[in-house]
């Protein structure tokens, strides 16, 4: 079985910071990420030691902060998530919601809830838009993608505990039964709304072509390296960047 070390893992990364300069549109620079991959593995050194099965604290910690800011953020965010809902009613014909399975932990399924941002006739498991100039895409739903205001439902599914705030995004299932054993070691968790390879320069291109991310994540998730990528995940919204 492939192992991401966190040697190889921060050795890559700054070699891609050293042979790229600028950012892509939507994602951090390289340089930036390289900052908080160090700061994540600076957290892992000065924090408890978590092998792959994590302490039942760290477990808890998580399912508690979950459960606490999805309930404060739905209960905060309902009158801006009706108003979604209205506009794309309003805007285009077909539902607010997009409802899509995706893989969770272990590989089973759930549905996954976003605000829908394609058009209604547009093929529900067809792969993900590449650019915003997507024809399926709604002028709507282009700004929504753009701010990841479309992402919010995704609360839901993290009160639900089928979804983490921080962890491998989920893929659908076609694309997981196509996982290699490499690959697979993402089931190991439960997907998040948020996580390294989001805010990765890596994000333009395929989650399981870049599962070195993910595996990273894994082997050394800690609270503090959640709320880490929580806290760059808000600064980096806020500047408009995702």
């Amino acid at each position: 079985m492939s192992v991401i070390t966190s040697e190889s893992y921060v050795e890559k990364i700054y070699s891609d910071a050293v042979a790229t300069s600028g950012k892509r549109q939507g994602t951090l620079s390289r340089r930036s990420f390289l900052r908080l991959v160090l700061l994540c593995k600076l957290l892992r050194r000065r924090g408890i030691r978590i092998e792959r099965t994590p302490r039942w604290s760290y477990t808890f910690s998580k399912r508690l902060l979950d459960l606490v800011v999805s309930s404060l953020l739905l209960l905060l965010l309902s009158p801006v998530l009706l108003l979604i809902a209205l506009l794309i009613r309003l805007s285009s014909r077909g539902p607010a919601l997009f409802v899509q399975r995706r893989a969770g932990r272990h590989g089973i399924p759930f549905n996954m809830y976003k605000f829908r941002s394609m058009s209604y006739t547009a093929r529900r498991y067809d792969y993900s838009p590449k650019t915003s100039t997507d024809p399926r895409i709604t002028r709507l739903g282009r700004f929504l993608r753009q701010t990841s205001l479309d992402e919010l439902p995704q609360l839901l599914n993290v009160f639900l505990g089928e979804m983490s705030l921080v962890g491998p995004r989920p893929e659908m299932p076609f694309i997981v039964h196509r996982y290699n054993r490499c690959q697979r070691q993402r089931l190991q968790v439960i997907p998040g709304i948020t996580g390294l390879w989001q805010l990765s320069p890596d994000r333009a291109f395929p989650i399981h072509e870049n599962v070195h991310h993910d595996l990273f994540y894994i082997r050394h998730r800690t609270l503090s390296i959640d709320l880490a990528i929580l806290i760059h995940t808000l600064i980096f919204a806020m500047r408009g960047g995702v």
